[in-house]
């Protein structure tokens, strides 16, 4: 199949996105790197899929069709899904932390005068490894029980009771924990540990939108694989109580799981949660203990080691001079709060150590910085009330889209959902109450 290196997908629409992509273009095509774009469509799925790319740059709400949030997650299916970029206007915490959880590479704001640069250099080596590895199918390196941290007295007795889980081949395991905390993280490493042949997908319930019974494979799959055989399965974010999955796994797996042989079974699940009521749920319907990540700030002696590794990261991914993190710097995180646990240190690390790469600023005051915003936003999102009301009117004015009314409030689809559902009859109340 014919292909070509980037496809650019912004809506434009917006005449300085219109720009913005044409400028981009440009540049590409300067360099040698054939590139298109495409205009918003309401079959541009397939329109992606006759061209192949290497490289998709999305943008987040794409004219009235789809948003990128939601190309990424159909597109990532395929074995041979390109690589994506989102370049958005829309700056919003949430939609980052989805995107790169849906498996996008990066994620740029258009305003920002760097971005273009940036997400020229970032396609040159996405193509660059492709043409090195010919074309074969990036794996991507799950995580091992030999790179997660765990130096504190409260997360080493969790390594070996995850290591535990591992080798006695328990088909089903509950990670609970805040977020950010490594749940998923911990997930692949026991998955790494078994060893197993079955093929392993991760599922973001809080993106999900499909049914229990297709997740799992016990309805129609097109890819045939099928939990409790070939497919273990990573469940993310399950952090409301959902009655259908808990059943569909009751009914269809809890027998073939507990007659067959341990040292056969070579698939298992994973749920992660940060709902402590959930993790309880679980384990009392199907009789096993959870594992418990504690949040970073119960954790301070891996603090320091989680550090330098992120710093690490830092020089390889910006291949700058290494910034050596010194004792001073190390006290410096240690002592702070991290309501965002792993993943906020890890962001916070890496950006300030590639800041202060030229010398030009103090490793801590960025830190500081990082910190404030990052507190801030963090306040804000969950601070967020949207009442059921303003909920619906927004999804009336999208024609009833869940995807683009998700987006536009700023919520997942299945929170827009819940929200619709559990507050119908406060909207009915509302509504009564205006025709009186």
């Amino acid at each position: 199949m014919a292909s070509e290196d980037v496809t650019i997908i912004l809506n434009e629409r917006e005449g300085s996105k219109a720009k913005v992509a044409e400028s981009l273009l440009s540049k590409l095509r300067e360099l040698g790197i054939s590139a298109s774009r495409i205009a918003p469509d309401p079959k541009i799925e397939k329109i992606i899929k006759q061209r192949n790319p290497k490289v998709i740059v999305l943008d987040y709400v794409i004219g009235d069709f789809t948003t990128g949030l939601d190309l990424v997650e159909n597109l990532s299916n395929s074995p041979e899904h390109p690589e994506f970029i989102f370049f958005t206007d829309e700056p919003s915490v949430p939609v980052a932390v989805a995107a790169m959880r849906l498996g996008a590479i990066n994620y740029f704001e258009i305003e920002s005068p760097d971005s273009v640069p940036q997400i020229i250099d970032e396609i040159k080596n996405l193509i660059k490894v492709q043409t090195k590895k010919n074309k074969v199918l990036p794996q991507k390196e799950l995580f091992k029980f030999k790179n997660f941290i765990a130096q504190s007295k409260i997360t080493i007795p969790l390594l070996e009771k995850a290591k535990s889980i591992a080798s006695t081949r328990i088909p089903l395991s509950i990670i609970y924990g805040p977020k950010g905390s490594g749940k998923s993280a911990l997930a692949e490493s026991i998955f790494e540990q078994r060893e197993s042949s079955s093929f392993l997908k991760s599922c973001d319930w809080d993106l999900y939108t499909q049914s229990a019974q297709d997740l799992i494979g016990v309805g129609k799959w097109e890819t045939k694989l099928k939990l409790g055989q070939n497919l273990s399965l990573i469940i993310d974010h399950l952090d409301e109580a959902d009655e259908e999955i808990i059943e569909t796994i009751e009914v269809k797996l809890s027998k073939s799981w507990l007659s067959a042989n341990e040292q056969e079974n070579d698939s298992f699940l994973t749920i992660c949660t940060q709902n402590i009521d959930i993790a309880r749920a679980w384990s009392k319907i199907f009789e096993i203990e959870f594992l418990e990540i504690p949040s970073l700030d119960n954790r301070k002696n891996d603090i320091p080691p989680l550090a330098r590794r992120f710093a690490a990261e830092a020089q390889e991914l910006s291949r700058l001079k290494a910034v050596t993190l010194d004792t001073q710097a190390i006290s410096f995180l240690t002592e702070l709060s991290w309501p965002g646990n792993v993943k906020q240190l890890r962001a916070v690390v890496i950006d300030g150590c590639i800041r202060t790469a030229d010398g030009k600023r103090e490793f801590k005051d960025i830190i500081t910085e990082n910190m404030e915003r990052w507190n801030k936003e963090y306040t804000l999102v969950s601070e967020r009330i949207i009442d059921p009301l303003s909920a619906l009117i927004m999804l009336e004015s999208t024609s009833f889209n869940y995807r683009i009314a998700a987006a536009k409030l700023g919520i997942s689809v299945h929170k827009l959902r819940s929200l619709l559902v559990n507050e119908n009859s406060t909207i009915n109340r509302e509504l009564n109450g205006y025709s009186k």
